[in-house]
């Protein structure tokens, strides 16, 4: 997963379109692709909507934007 976008890989992992994910989350597509570019990081609530929608602990897709994966 090295240099791999952390919520690209979980929308990828759990075969969720942008525009899904992008619903769940209450953002624009637009919002998620620059997430997902790097290009700004994700608010908390943005992370624990998606978290919630994949059945994720939201810890460790926390953990996986300080671990430098972003």
């Amino acid at each position: 997963m090295a240099n791999r976008n952390p919520l690209r890989t979980v929308r990828e992992h759990f075969s969720r379109s942008s525009a899904k994910m992008a619903q769940v989350a209450g953002i624009t597509e637009e919002r998620l692709a620059g997430f997902e570019q790097g290009t700004a990081l994700p608010p908390a609530e943005t992370l624990d909507a998606i978290s919630t929608d994949v059945g994720m602990d939201l810890r460790i897709l926390r953990r996986m934007y300080v671990e430098g994966d972003a």
